[in-house]
Order: structure tokens, then C-alpha cells, then sequence
């Protein structure tokens, strides 16, 4: 299936295209792990505004996986810098997005994106990246793991319906 998987920085030409596959990710998410996720969100096209600075920003990045003309998975990063007196990590680059077509998965695309990730991170001196998968989807965290991302904390949550 896939001859030459090239893998490149995303520029704004790309965003139809990964408007597309975000818009395809939001959906399993919301139907499969998180149904708080805003639908409207990607329906009103705020997602490409959020997708087009993470492209221009020098403190986030969006690495794309390309077959001939067609992108067949992404993944998007963003610095923040969670200063705080009880940490001596000062700046994180969180993983926001990863997505790959499903024609593709399973052919070590998805870690070449991450090792971009990776790479991008450690060039801009941050102090560690961070992925929040959920605790339910095995699938994601095992990636993870297995492309150098150690467990580390667990996030948990009190949900309360609105009034």
C-alpha cells in the first residue's frame, strides 16, 4: 500500500486535507472514548483556525505523513510553560492530535511521527513532552509506550452534569 511515506512539517496548503482527517478523529473520539467532546467545535470550523496557528506558531508544530499526494496521518504539538515553584520542569510539549489513516496503520508511520515530535521538543529545549491518552483506548497508550513515553501521572475527574 504505502510505496514512500514521506514525513514533513504541514504548511497552510495542508488544511483542507487535515481538516478532513481531524474532523474524522474528533468523531471516534467523541463516539468511542469522550462524549463531552464539542461536536460544534469542528462543524463551525474552529478546529482550522486552531490547526492554522499550530502550522504558523514557532511553539507548536504539525508534522504530516504523506503518500504521493494524499496525507494519510498527522500529528500536532504545542509548547506551554507550566512554571511552577514545586517543578523544575518549567516547559512541556503536550501531543494535542495524533491521527493515521487506518489503510496505514500498522506500518510504523504513527512513530516516525512521534519521533518527529520528539526531536522538534528536545531542539526547542522544552523539558518534557506529555500525551493525556484515554485510560480506556489500550491501543493509543500501548503506542505510547512503545515509542519511548513513560507513564507517568493519572488524570482523573469529577464530572458534574449543568443546571
Amino acid at each position: 500500500m504505502a510505496k514512500r511515506i514521506i514525513i514533513r512539517q504541514a504548511i497552510k496548503n495542508d488544511l483542507p486535507m487535515l481538516r478532513k482527517m481531524n474532523a474524522e478523529h474528533f468523531l471516534h473520539e467523541r463516539t468511542d472514548y469522550d462524549k463531552t467532546l464539542c461536536s460544534q467545535w469542528v462543524a463551525d470550523g474552529r478546529e482550522e483556525e486552531f490547526l492554522a496557528r499550530a502550522i504558523a506558531d514557532s511553539d507548536a508544530c504539525v508534522f504530516v505523513a504523506q503518500d504521493g499526494d494524499k496525507l494519510v496521518g498527522y500529528v500536532e504539538s504545542r509548547i506551554w510553560n507550566g512554571k511552577t515553584p514545586w517543578r523544575t520542569v518549567d516547559t512541556k510539549a503536550e501531543i494535542v492530535n495524533i491521527f493515521m489513516d487506518e489503510k496505514y496503520r500498522g506500518q510504523k508511520i504513527g512513530s516516525r511521527l512521534i519521533k518527529k515530535v520528539l526531536a522538534w521538543a528536545r531542539d526547542k529545549k522544552v523539558g518534557a513532552v506529555i500525551v493525556d491518552p484515554y485510560v480506556t483506548n489500550a491501543r493509543a497508550i500501548k503506542f505510547y509506550r512503545r515509542n519511548g513515553l513513560k507513564d507517568y501521572t493519572l488524570r482523573l475527574e469529577a464530572r458534574f452534569k449543568k443546571s
